[in-house]
């Protein structure tokens, strides 16, 4: 669940930004061969900057690392 922060903050196009919280269920192996299986909370925060009406390039940080990538919008 993510929420755009881009009207509360009078932020025009071509930028985003949001804030938000993701859950998951992990299943796999951690270090050592020892099983992980639990509940994943995630906080993130991130932005994109759109190039065009197709393309931007994003960027995302939260507690389960953080990551840069291209938006792609159909």
């Amino acid at each position: 669940m993510d929420y755009y922060f881009d009207s509360l903050i009078k932020l025009n196009e071509p930028w985003d930004i949001w804030g938000g919280v993701s859950a998951g269920f992990k299943i796999g192996l951690a270090s050592d061969y020892v099983a992980d299986d639990d509940l994943r909370l995630d906080l993130h925060i991130g932005g994109e900057y759109k190039f065009n009406n197709k393309f931007g390039i994003i960027l995302e940080a939260g507690n389960n690392g953080g990551s840069l990538g291209l938006g792609i919008h159909m």
